[in-house]
C-alpha cells in the first residue's frame, strides 16, 4: 500500500506533518479567534438574557402598578361618590330644617296675625258697643223725653248688649 501511495504521490510523512499542522491551526483558531469570539457571543447573550429577564420584572412592575392605579382609582371613585351622596343627604336634611323653621315662623305670623285680628275686632266691636249704647241711650232719652241717670243708663245698655250677645252666640 506504501507503493501506491508512492505512486501517486501520497507520502506518510506529509500527511503526518499536515495533519499535526490542521491540529495546531484548529488549537490556535481556537485560542485566538473562537474563544474570545464564543467569550464575547455568551456575554452578549448573558446580557440580552439579563435585559430580557430585567425587561420582564419592570413589565411586572408596571402592571403591578397599573393595577393599583386602576384599584386606587376605582377607590377614590367610589369615595367621591359617598361624600357626594353624603353631601347630598346633609343639604336635603338642612333644606328640611330650614324649611321647617320657615313653616314655623309662617305659622307663628299667622297666629300672631289672627290673634292681633281678633283682637282689632273685639277692640271695633267694643267701640261699636258703646257707640250703640251711647245711641240707645241718646234714642230712649228722646223717645222720652227726660234724661236716665247715667247708673241706671249704664245698666239698661249692658243688659240689652247682654241680650244682643247671647243672641249672636
Amino acid at each position: 500500500m506504501i507503493e501506491l501511495f508512492d505512486g501517486l504521490g501520497i507520502f506518510p510523512r506529509n500527511i503526518v506533518f499536515q495533519l499535526i499542522t490542521f491540529v495546531v491551526f484548529v488549537f490556535l483558531m481556537n485560542k485566538v479567534l473562537y474563544g474570545p469570539l464564543r467569550r464575547t457571543m455568551d456575554e452578549r447573550r448573558q446580557r440580552i438574557s439579563g435585559s430580557l429577564e430585567q425587561a420582564e420584572v419592570i413589565k411586572a412592575e408596571a402592571e403591578a402598578e397599573q393595577e393599583r392605579f386602576k384599584t386606587d382609582l376605582r377607590d377614590r371613585q367610589e369615595e367621591s361618590r359617598r361624600m357626594r351622596e353624603e353631601s347630598l343627604g346633609r343639604i336635603q336634611e338642612v333644606e328640611a330644617q330650614e324649611m321647617q323653621k320657615v313653616r314655623d315662623v309662617a305659622d307663628r305670623l299667622r297666629a300672631d296675625a289672627e290673634r292681633e285680628a281678633i283682637q282689632i275686632k273685639s277692640a271695633a266691636l267694643d267701640d261699636a258697643r258703646d257707640e250703640v249704647a251711647d245711641l240707645v241711650v241718646m234714642a230712649t232719652s228722646r223717645v222720652l223725653d227726660r234724661s236716665i241717670d247715667d247708673p241706671e243708663q249704664r245698666r239698661l245698655v249692658d243688659s240689652v248688649l247682654s241680650e244682643i250677645d247671647g243672641e249672636r252666640e
